[in-house]
């Protein structure tokens, strides 16, 4: 009896958690808020302006295509429309675009914001339809994980506001309805967001960890510490900075027996500091998957099996040498790049000959390219960034360099990207 009512309730559970829907990116995401004071009684529309066309899901209008549903339902007979096109056709003097779904209507003194993907750096702009002025501030960026401003018109109207004159701190003017944002009191928003972010992903990682049986007190210290230093960081940096670690023990993980396999591998591991720079929206990266677990595998632990590495190296060579050319070439593809405008290719070491065929295909020339898996073996997510600590050492990469690097394993996955060197 009991057993059935164990039975019943699981069924009960895993229907109720497959009929959700389940989203890749769920999870607390950074946000920009706006409190507006001293605005006129009338409606006006807010939108960020984003130094980039395309950022995260949000993306610039395209002539002809269909209105976002999810912007303006009802198309050209939402009462919002005729705004939404002044957003669209405004011109701003420094390049930034409007994308189009980050769009939101006040009406006196309101507050507005941005939950998802807001730009990092970005311009806030006022649409005011009764005087058909617009109102835009400086160049602005987010400084925390919730980043609060303040907009005081001051009572005055928008025409008003729109004929001052303003400088830059150089002394320069700047361009005609410019305004300026302040840095609001959000710490009653960044509190409850942090405590919020650290308490749901402690559940669930705690959870997790029970479910593994990762019990003792030292192993779940370990996971709220962390967890908590995450957080701190997440909500006192603008994330412009990423600590990029690979380290693998594979000798852990081989057969010794088969030798076909354990002598390809090696212990490893390597960091960078990676940053997003001004221009660099993008680093051209591309990241791919095949879900295959038969020609590159590890049972992991609970299955039943040797929690042995094992591989069928004559198809994962030929899925590598068909794999690493069409990386590089979407790679360079969505940096808008040819190989002559890379400085060095950063080749994941895990087979010399597929770094070879990559070489020859490209014509890559004996001084843009780098092979150290003579001395280490393939140390799988520490191999790229070996090479690239190697390459400073020596001084053959440095400041301004543009390398592409590509990488492929387990998974079957595969990832490129291009990046320029700080």
């Amino acid at each position: 009896m009991k057993k059935s009512l164990r039975s019943l309730l699981a069924f009960l559970i895993a229907a109720t958690v497959l009929c959700c829907i389940a989203m890749a990116d769920t999870g607390p995401k950074p946000s920009a808020s706006f409190t507006f004071t001293g605005m006129p009684d009338e409606d006006y529309y807010v939108t960020m302006l984003a130094e980039v066309d395309a950022y995260g899901p949000h993306r610039v209008h395209q002539p002809g295509s269909e209105i976002p549903g999810y912007v303006l339902e009802q198309g050209e007979q939402d009462p919002a429309y005729p705004a939404w096109q002044k957003f669209v056709d405004y011109k701003d003097p420094d390049g930034y675009y409007f994308l189009e779904d980050l769009f939101e209507q006040c009406h006196g003194d309101d507050e507005a914001g941005w939950r998802y993907f807001p730009p990092e750096q970005f311009k806030l702009l006022l649409y005011f339809p009764e005087s058909d002025t617009f109102l835009c501030s400086t160049v602005t960026e987010r400084y925390a994980f919730d980043s609060v401003y303040r907009l005081d018109l001051g009572g005055k109207s928008p025409a008003e506001v729109a004929a001052l004159t303003l400088t830059d701190p150089n002394g320069d003017p700047l361009p005609t309805g410019t305004v300026t944002l302040d840095k609001a009191d959000g710490t009653h928003q960044q509190i409850v967001g942090f405590f919020g972010r650290l308490g749901i992903t402690l559940v669930i990682e705690l959870a997790l960890a029970w479910g593994w049986k990762y019990r003792k007190g030292s192993q779940l210290l370990f996971i709220g510490v962390a967890n908590l230093v995450t957080q701190c960081l997440l909500n006192a940096s603008p994330r412009k900075f990423g600590l990029v670690v690979g380290a693998e023990a594979l000798s852990k993980v081989v057969d010794w027996t088969d030798r076909g396999t354990c002598i390809l591998f090696g212990d490893g591991a390597a960091a960078a500091v990676v940053e997003c720079r001004e221009g660099w929206p993008s680093i051209g990266a591309v990241l791919g998957s095949r879900g295959d677990d038969i020609l590159l595998r590890l049972p992991g632990l609970g299955r039943g099996a040797p929690n042995v590495l094992s591989m069928e190296g004559t198809q994962v060579f030929k899925f590598a040498v068909e794999t690493v050319p069409a990386c590089m070439d979407a790679t360079l593809k969505k940096a808008g790049l040819t190989p002559a405008d890379i400085d060095f290719f950063v080749f994941h070491q895990a087979n010399a000959r597929i770094i070879d065929l990559a070489v020859r295909k490209y014509r890559i020339p004996p001084e843009k390219y780098y092979k150290n898996i003579d001395r280490y073996g393939n140390t799988a997510a520490a191999s790229v960034p070996l090479v690239l600590s190697e390459l400073v050492e020596q001084g053959r990469v440095g400041p301004g360099s543009r390398l592409l690097l590509t990488a492929f394993g387990g998974g079957l996955t595969w990832g490129g990207a291009v990046l320029e060197m700080a």
